[in-house]
């Protein structure tokens, strides 16, 4: 079974997936992504193996927002063909693989989508993230149509108790 949870922004899906981490013992591989404030008011987006410290620590930069107004961020398709199909190569060894998150930034980057969907359609569970505006995307329905595949949604009144039951899933 994978389990891709979706929801509004900064509603606790990376949280969710931590607390399940934390909580199961299980031994999971994969990426996240994770934007972090720069000086001068730029904001990077970053791809990372997790754990952090997996296939030597790789981590890259996918997107920079350079002004902090959001538009235009300049998209690295090649960091995402390159590190992520690189780090998703890796990944599947045990019994979890995360992906946190997926959207709508790398539909051009071949070679990762395709490294998703070797994992999509393998046999060690996926624990991921779909950005919300991501959902009606060709390649996200090619996920969500998968009888192995369930998304579930996160919101405000229903993130307390989600770890547990999708815990459960597994």
């Amino acid at each position: 079974m994978h389990v891709f949870l979706t929801g509004e922004l900064n509603v606790g899906k990376s949280t969710i997936i931590k607390k399940i981490l934390e909580t199961s013992g299980m031994n999971a591989d994969g990426f996240i992504t994770y934007w972090k404030a720069e000086p001068g008011g730029a904001r990077r987006l970053y791809l990372s193996s997790y754990p952090p410290d997996a296939y030597g620590a790789q981590k890259a930069v996918l997107a920079e927002d350079l002004d902090g107004l959001h538009t235009p961020l300049d998209i690295m398709t090649n960091v995402f063909n390159s590190t992520g199909a690189q780090i998703l190569g890796q990944s599947g060894k045990g019994d979890l693989v995360i992906m946190d998150e997926i959207g709508v930034f790398e539909l051009e980057a071949e070679l990762f989508l395709h490294a998703i969907m070797a994992h999509v359609y393998g046999d060690v569970p996926i624990l991921g993230v779909l950005k919300a505006k991501a959902l009606n995307t060709g390649f996200v329905k090619g996920i969500t149509g998968q009888a192995n595949v369930r998304v579930v949604e996160v919101t405000a009144g229903n993130r307390n108790g989600l770890a547990q039951s999708i815990l459960a899933m597994f």
